[in-house]
């Protein structure tokens, strides 16, 4: 198809679907988030103490999302040729290892990898390692080579260290763990 004039981003392309069955290895697949906005801000830390400045809202439009299996992809770039958008599917849209040892065999791949027991996700972006463990209670985590955030509602009750994030990156964390570990949910067989 002809290329439409927009870019992939890591949520909401056009959702046409067109790369899932393109791929020889059957690496993509479409996964289901919720729809609805999502307050954003820019969350900095020093220790105890918080802010939180403006910055990006998080907003899901599309039915579904398109992902990518790491253990699967060969990079071969069959699903960009496909794509009516600007960027690859296989390296803008997330892609997530199916376990530990592939997650570290891919340094340099940006992507995501839950834990056997579905409490925790874990994001490599940019080489640096994000994860975000959900508790019973409600509340989660997210750990940072900067620090800790202990959250409730999306939102700090804790911290320790120092750095900032964008609130919509710890959002996204929640979104794809919850719905990568729902009952049913199944990466290597689209």
């Amino acid at each position: 198809p002809n290329k439409i004039g927009s870019s992939l981003d890591l949520l909401d392309c056009i959702t046409c679907d067109k790369c899932v069955p393109v791929c020889p290895n059957a690496a993509n697949f479409t996964i289901p988030l919720p729809l609805g906005e999502h307050d954003g801000g820019r969350l900095r830390w020093t220790d105890g103490s918080w802010d939180i400045q403006p910055g990006r809202r998080l907003i899901v439009a599309k039915k579904h999302q398109i992902g990518n299996t790491g253990d699967l992809c060969n990079l071969c770039g069959e699903c960009d040729t496909w794509c009516p958008e600007d960027g690859g599917p296989y390296i803008v849209k997330p892609t997530v290892f199916l376990s530990l040892d592939s997650f570290n065999d891919h340094p340099k791949r940006d992507g995501f990898l839950v834990s056997p027991d579905r409490n925790s996700i874990c994001w490599r972006r940019d080489g640096l390692v994000l994860r975000y463990v959900t508790r019973e209670d409600g509340t989660a985590r997210f750990e940072s080579d900067q620090g800790i955030i202990e959250l409730k509602a999306d939102l700090p009750t804790a911290t320790r260290g120092q750095g900032e994030i964008e609130l919509a990156d710890i959002i996204t964390m929640r979104l794809y763990l919850s719905a990568l570990s729902a009952s049913g949910t199944s990466l290597w067989l689209p």
